[in-house]
């Protein structure tokens, strides 16, 4: 291969044995038997690669997407995308690299990265999170957003049947800060008179990510309740499809973790690619009622415009594009 193409790494985490030896074989097969059932989408880092890989032949540019080590040619700029530390460790004392936005749950994990490896810059998929990292990696922080496939999710062409989908990916629902939200914001929606539809995050219909699609063509709109997100894809794909959105946005970081890390208050978002003509958010269920007026006047009176958002930031050649810059960006410091 040629001197420009791109090499990235995606790699997956290595299974060991856990009853019996040669058994994490066995649990492969049987998972792959369940997916029907278990309606998992893809997770949110699958979906950066794919639709990095999708936008790259859009532009036509030649790229090798390796999964281990040894086909990674030495000395090579290589874009760790995604995988176990103690792997990306080894790729970058080898290789100048980019890392990220897969590979760190903080800065503290390899808190030496600059330093100790050949990497140089990490990338994070949004302000929020690229902040948590600026004050260990400073200037070596890129912000970089993967775009969604704005061709295969077009607005529908049917009319709605419901006033929302609404969608949970609320991943604490115990938390005492939000406990009951959930049931609270149904109770809300259904107090105003709307009707909805409800979907569960890693339990999609018939383990198909198509039937979230399918549900949200059913809907005038999608209540979107998520305590953080850096990028969001599944909001995102519904914005593609020109349907609004009202997004419960807490406003601080969630993850139990941020008490290891002494990050209690750390600034983050539910929606961290938006506009005004996307939808609108709220903080609080006692926000809600206001809110939720206020948005169904909006969308009475088509006042959301949620696609031309997407083609204006998020096209999927336009995330390939912002990667190759920051790619041609690190060739040149070589």
């Amino acid at each position: 291969m040629d001197k420009q193409t791109l090499y990235l790494c995606h790699l997956p985490y290595p299974e060991s044995s856990r009853w019996f030896p040669g058994d994490q074989y066995l649990r492969r097969i049987a998972r792959k038997a369940l997916e029907p059932f278990r309606g998992r989408p893809p997770g949110g880092l699958t979906k950066v690669t794919a639709n990095l890989i999708l936008g790259l032949k859009k532009l036509g540019i030649p790229y090798r997407l390796c999964t281990n080590l040894s086909e990674i040619p030495e000395n090579e700029l290589v874009g760790l995308l995604h995988g176990p530390l103690d792997l990306c460790k080894q790729i970058a004392e080898r290789n100048p690299c980019i890392t990220g936005p897969g590979i760190l749950n903080g800065s503290r994990e390899w808190p030496d990265l600059f330093s100790r490896s050949k990497a140089i810059f990490h990338i994070q998929n949004c302000e929020w999170a690229a902040a948590m990292y600026r004050p260990q990696y400073g200037d070596k922080i890129r912000i970089w957003a993967m775009g969604v496939d704005e061709e295969r999710y077009r607005p529908q062409e049917t009319t709605a049947e419901y006033d929302f989908l609404i969608y949970d990916k609320i991943r604490w629902p115990n938390s005492p800060e939000y406990s009951g939200l959930l049931e609270s914001c149904k109770q809300k929606i259904q107090e105003a008179g709307c009707s909805a539809l409800s979907i569960r995050y890693g339990k999609y219909p018939g383990g198909k990510e198509s039937s979230y699609h399918s549900m949200l063509r059913r809907c005038r709109a999608m209540l979107y309740l998520s305590e953080n997100e850096t990028q969001g894809f599944a909001y995102n794909e519904a914005l593609s499809m020109n349907v609004p959105i009202l997004a419960w946005n807490f406003g601080t970081w969630c993850d139990p973790m941020r008490h290891q890390l002494k990050m209690e208050k750390a600034p983050a978002t539910s929606i961290p690619y938006w506009d005004e003509r996307c939808g609108l958010d709220f903080q609080g269920i006692g926000d809600l009622p206001g809110i939720l007026e206020l948005f169904l006047e909006k969308l009475k009176t088509h006042a959301f415009a949620p696609r031309d958002y997407v083609l204006e930031h998020l096209r999927i050649d336009q995330g390939a594009k912002r990667y190759l810059e920051l790619y041609d960006e690190a060739r040149s410091l070589l």
